[in-house]
Formats: C-alpha cells, sequence, structure tokens
C-alpha cells in the first residue's frame, strides 16, 4: 500500500537520544522524497490523553465516537496535534490502520485542523 496524506498509522516513536522507541498512532500529514533518495513521512502526533470533542483546539483533529474510531482503525478516542509533527522513515511503521477520508465529515475536519495549524 503506498502512503498517502489523512492515513493513520502505528509507527515506531523515538523517546530520546539513546534511540529508545514506543509504539505510537499518527496522521501521515505528507509523503516526501529527500535528496538522497529516501522517502520521509511527516506524522501529527497522536494522543488518546485528555481527548475532548468539545473543547479541543482548532489545530487539533479529533476522532471520538464509535463509527469513527472503527472507520479510521483507532481503539479509543484520539487527537492529532497538527502543529507537533515529526519525520520518520518507512521503517518505522509498524502497519497502517485506517485513513481520515473513512468519511466526507472526517476529512472537512481534518481540512480545517491543518488550516488552523499554519
Amino acid at each position: 500500500m503506498e502512503l498517502e496524506p489523512g492515513m493513520i498509522i502505528y509507527y515506531r516513536h523515538t523517546i530520546d537520544e539513546s534511540g529508545g522507541k514506543l509504539h505510537h498512532y499518527g496522521l501521515v500529514v505528507s509523503v516526501e522524497g529527500t535528496l538522497a533518495g529516501l522517502i520521509a513521512i511527516r506524522v501529527a502526533y497522536g494522543s488518546s490523553k485528555k481527548v475532548s470533542v468539545d473543547g479541543h483546539l482548532p489545530h487539533e483533529f479529533v476522532v471520538a465516537d464509535a463509527r469513527e474510531l472503527e472507520e479510521t482503525g483507532l481503539r479509543k478516542p484520539t487527537r492529532f496535534d497538527m502543529r507537533r509533527t515529526l519525520v520518520i522513515m518507512p521503517e518505522d511503521i509498524i502497519e497502517v490502520v485506517g485513513h481520515a477520508k473513512a468519511n466526507k465529515q472526517l476529512l472537512r475536519r481534518l481540512g480545517k485542523a491543518y488550516v488552523a495549524s499554519m
């Protein structure tokens, strides 16, 4: 499967300078080629802590109701901070679990959060 923006992934997230890794959910923001011919994936960091459907920040994309969780492959309500991104390599991806384009409402909210993050 080819990666594209809007995909929800489960990946190995570097947690410290020693190279320790923690598995985490992320939202693919962009997929880019590098000068070295490698693929770099910009990912918005996901968190299942302090998720609020009504009280989230404009630059946060929230997936919370049961249908949306099923469509995106997430297990718990999750918020993705579009201002908190990092670059990972394809080998850090464990699996693609879903896609925000699963329904138009999700895609519309994602677009709003992305624009607010600029």
